[in-house]
């Protein structure tokens, strides 16, 4: 009778060690996994961050060229204003 229970003794020290075995295995699986996704989730940060960035200088050049522009539109209005009131100056003399 003394057989039998060492053998369901092995038998669970066995089922006890696969079993740990795996957990280790799924911990440390999991563990690279998730330092997966932080890796993943830092890269894609520092793209948005860089894409965020471009968008703002593209903003800034964007606002400076529409000054440009009023400005040379103010220029020509003023420009053909003063030519007008020219012409009409010289035929009112």
């Amino acid at each position: 009778m003394g057989e039998p229970v060492t053998n369901t003794r092995r038998s669970s020290q066995l089922s006890f060690n696969a079993c740990a075995l795996a957990a280790s295995r799924f911990k440390k699986d999991g563990q690279r996994a998730c330092c997966g996704s932080i890796e993943e989730s830092r890269a894609s940060k520092a793209l948005l961050q860089e894409k965020e960035s471009a968008i703002t200088d593209m903003q800034k050049e964007l606002t400076e060229v529409s000054d440009a522009i009023s400005a040379v539109d103010i220029s020509y209005l003023t420009t053909e204003h003063y030519t007008k009131i020219a012409v009409t100056f010289d035929f009112v003399l």
